[in-house]
Parts: structure tokens; sequence; C-alpha cells
């Protein structure tokens, strides 16, 4: 039985559950978390080479989150995301009264 006083495990330690023939759930515990994070990626079928593939993809999972955490990243509003669509569809060429449809709606 594990002491009580021991630490949660650490980066890189999780879980893999297969949820159908190429799809899998990888589950990371994230230290100073009470839950776990989760991701389901496609892989190859388990009998040829999909369980090498879900162990490198838990791996990578891993690493994103090693790298921060989601608290950690800039948060961006929703008004300056549609701003920068915006953007985008000027960039695009999208005709000038949608772009003024969206510029209202950005507006309210």
């Amino acid at each position: 039985m594990p002491a009580a006083n021991q630490s949660r495990r650490e980066y890189g330690s999780g879980g893999i559950t297969w949820l159908s023939p190429r799809r899998v759930r990888l589950r990371i515990r994230v230290p100073g978390e009470s839950r776990q994070r989760s991701k389901v990626v496609k892989v190859a079928p388990k009998d040829k080479g999909g369980i090498g593939e879900a162990k490198a993809e838990l791996e990578r999972f891993a690493a994103e989150l090693a790298e921060g955490t989601p608290a950690d990243r800039p948060k961006v509003t929703v008004g300056e995301m549609l701003k920068a669509y915006l953007v985008h569809c000027k960039r695009i060429g999208r005709t000038q009264s949608t772009i003024e449809s969206y510029e209202h709606a950005v507006a309210r």
C-alpha cells in the first residue's frame, strides 16, 4: 500500500483507452490539478502498429502539457477573435456587404 504522503504521478504517466479500432483516449495527470486531462486521437488499428502510435501520441500529449497548461496561455476574448476573423475575411476577398454585416454583428 502506498504511503499517504506519496506525491502524485509526474507528467508522462497516463493511460490509453481504446474507444474503437482506430480511436484512442489519452489521459494525463497534471501536477497541481485534481483531475486528468484527456484527448481523443485516431491511430492505426492495434494489430497494424496502432499501439506504438498511441504511445507516441501519449508522449506528445504529455510534452504539450509540460510546456504550458491552457491557464498559462494568453486568453483571447470573443471580440478579439471576431475582429481577427474580419481581417481574414477581407484578406480572402469577401464582398463588402458581407464584411459590413459582420462588422455590425461585432459591434453589437
